[in-house]
């Protein structure tokens, strides 16, 4: 879906989180236009985890990376902007579009497999890749070019990351770990705690802050 702001040269990635639609984005992709930015929106299937093939995410990584980068080919400004596996997915989305400025996330930092086979939100999602004969490890060796981990740095894209300290489904501690090591690799993160937010609860305070979130953000340095 495109949102476009007639005659800009700035471009923003946006991804809704699973079951997630673009139409609960619409205050953020306001914003976002209001900045000058055309919005260019993605949403995704359940299904895209639930078959309980591991492909299916594989090739949907490939398709918004693709189709994002041949989109925002002649904007001079881009940034990317989602939560939870929105976010995972713009990390992926990074790696493909080499001149992504800056992110904007909130709900993630934690690895794609064990969020399936820890987070209570992904019971059925578990039952159908268990169901398909895959492990937590063979998960993470099917997913390991996609996966969230310290040892892979994001093309050195500065970012904002919005952490929920009482998060059930993204595991705060696993999280902050994940950011804190890359930011010992050098990677340029501002880290938001939010003490009293659970997963759902980062989500809505990061798409009802998401303009002071961008003015963090443009403050970081590559």
């Amino acid at each position: 879906m495109s949102f476009p702001v007639v005659g800009s040269e700035k471009c923003a990635c946006v991804i809704a989180g699973y079951r997630g639609k673009i139409a609960s984005y619409k205050k953020v992709i306001k914003i976002l236009n209001n900045k000058g930015f055309s919005v260019i929106a993605y949403e995704h299937s359940p299904a895209v985890l639930s078959s309980g093939d591991p492909q299916t995410l594989l090739k949907l990584v490939e398709e918004i990376g693709n189709d994002f980068l041949h989109k925002s080919t002649n904007y001079k400004e881009v940034i990317c902007v989602g939560a939870s596996i929105g976010a995972g997915l713009c990390f992926a989305v990074q790696n493909k579009v080499p001149n992504v400025k800056y992110g904007v996330y909130a709900g993630a930092g934690v690895s794609p497999p064990e969020n399936i086979f820890e987070a209570p939100l992904f019971y059925v999602v578990r039952k159908k890749f268990k169901k398909s004969g895959f492990t937590k490890p063979e998960l993470k060796k099917a997913w390991q070019d996609i996966d969230v981990v310290p040892t892979k740095l994001i093309a050195q894209t500065p970012f904002v990351m919005a952490l929920g300290k009482k998060d059930r489904i993204v595991k705060y501690d696993k999280a902050l770990g994940t950011l804190k090591a890359w930011q010992h690799q050098g990677q340029h993160i501002k880290i938001i705690t939010k003490p009293t937010l659970g997963h759902f609860g980062i989500i809505r305070w990061y798409k009802d802050h998401i303009a002071e979130l961008l003015v963090e953000a443009e403050g970081l340095e590559a």
